[in-house]
């Protein structure tokens, strides 16, 4: 058998499953792509050596809405893109996207690619890939069976860095961890930074104000950094005794409004305005998102002076603070996976002044992580009081995330404990407030947004 014919296979047969998977309305983000590359283990080489410019996005959150942000630009600009826009940015994925994009005979239908791509596949699909441009946005403790200590995700993408001299680094000015990689680095680096203090200001001379605690000491010395301000996490305004601290911003996010239109104006390293952004979204995480988008497509082809009016038409993707409306009521579903992200969607129900309800929905599969502590370093105490009715808790570790609460000395009589089922979530649209945020984990999250479009489909 050929190579062409083996090629030809692959691409139809991965093809294939993608129509069933759309005809049975089933996620096929990775399978085909699984397929494709046992007939014909170097499709994604195949097909990825046809595009010129690859830019890929990394860091534990932000990577889809920064990566879906690139593609959106990007095809506003008269660009056809290769993207694995639903996230799935292990190989598997990486080689479905591909797929997608290309025609039956294997040539790829597409000028750029961007891709997501997960810290710990990064080196290996880097030697195939070969990215141009390489996006960090920031580095948090996550699935600590697979990551363990943050130390670990930085060395996975130095090494991955290190087999691309030639990429350009993108990377989180005001993210130590990430600012590290590229004092590290050999590679021509840009970086991006938020100028408003919009987090916790603290003394120059404190130590320990972080929440981030693994992350709040040097990589460069050892010693506890000190910070002015905290945005989120560990990302923020630092300085180290040794002299690291934030490096020159190429791009400054300022004068931020973070109300429910996300409004900011973005500037040069000589404060020169360069664009307005005006997005329906919140939260100060989508600035860096937003921000890192900029730069990457500045780096590429320049920015089109619509690029606020074509990224002003984003809409979140599966579970990315995405909004429903069931039985008059406002639902919210956001993917919550680690303790940053966790403790940045409990700030923005923190700053929701409606009455509201909280579902908790986390399991503990291979997706998920089977250890999750990490649950006892997300701040529920930043909400039990605030204006929050009931919390309603599922999953396969709902007795676990039960006991954190608990700790938060929350009136255990108004928290309740059901099986994860259709019915279940369906019973909470008829007790409970009309404001509902669903905070839910990996594996959890497909189920829970499948039921809540079916819900919201029914005419109350």
């Amino acid at each position: 058998m050929t190579l062409n014919i083996k090629l030809m296979i692959a691409i139809w047969s991965a093809k294939f499953i993608i129509f069933l998977g759309s005809l049975f309305n089933r996620q096929t983000s990775s399978f085909p792509g699984k397929i494709a590359s046992r007939i014909f283990p170097d499709i994604l080489k195949y097909l990825a050596d046809q595009i010129e410019f690859k830019i890929v996005v990394c860091g534990t959150n932000g990577k889809t809405t920064t990566n879906n942000l690139i593609k959106l630009a990007l095809e506003g600009s008269g660009h056809r893109v290769v993207c694995n826009s639903k996230g799935a940015n292990m190989i598997a994925g990486v080689v479905t996207a591909f797929v997608e994009s290309a025609n039956i005979f294997g040539k790829v239908m597409a000028d750029v690619a961007c891709l997501e791509i997960d810290e710990f596949w990064a080196h290996k699909i880097f030697v195939i890939v070969k990215p141009n441009i390489i996006v960090i946005n920031n580095l948090f403790k996550d699935q600590l069976d697979r990551f363990g200590e943050i130390d670990k995700t930085i060395k996975a993408l130095q090494n991955a860095v290190n087999v691309c001299p030639k990429a350009t680094l993108i990377l989180n000015a005001d993210d130590p961890l990430v600012a590290f990689i590229g004092r590290k680095s050999s590679n021509n680096c840009l970086y991006f930074s938020v100028d408003n203090v919009v987090g916790t200001v603290v003394d120059k001379t404190s130590v320990g104000a972080i929440e981030e605690s693994e992350s709040r000491f040097c990589k460069n010395c050892g010693i506890e950094l000190k910070y002015s301000y905290i945005n989120y996490g560990q990302i923020g305004k630092y300085t180290c005794e040794c002299g690291f601290s934030n490096p020159i911003a190429d791009y400054v996010a300022k004068n931020i409004n973070l109300s429910k239109d996300l409004n900011f104006d973005i500037s040069d390293a000589e404060d020169k305005k360069l664009s307005n952004v005006n997005i329906n979204t919140t939260g100060i995480y989508n600035v860096y998102n937003i921000l890192a988008c900029y730069c990457a497509i500045n780096k590429y082809s320049g920015v089109n002076p619509k690029f606020a009016e074509l990224i002003s038409k984003y809409s979140p993707q599966i579970g990315r603070l995405e909004h429903f409306r069931i039985k008059n009521k406002e639902v919210i579903l956001n993917l919550s996976k680690n303790p940053a992200g966790f403790n940045q969607i409990l700030n923005v129900m923190n700053d929701d002044p409606n009455d509201k309800t909280l579902v908790l929905i986390i399991n503990d599969g291979t997706q998920d992580g089977h250890d999750i502590s990490w649950l006892w370093d997300v701040h529920f105490e930043k909400i039990v009081n605030n204006k929050l009715k009931n919390i309603v808790i599922m999953g396969t570790r709902a007795l676990d995330t039960a006991v954190r609460i608990k700790y938060c000395d929350y009136n255990i009589e108004k928290l309740k404990i059901e099986v994860f089922s259709d019915k279940s979530i369906s019973n909470i649209f008829n007790e409970c407030e009309k404001k509902i945020y669903f905070l839910v984990n990996y594996t959890a999250l497909f189920k829970t947004q499948k039921i809540l479009k079916r819900l919201s489909l029914v005419v109350c």
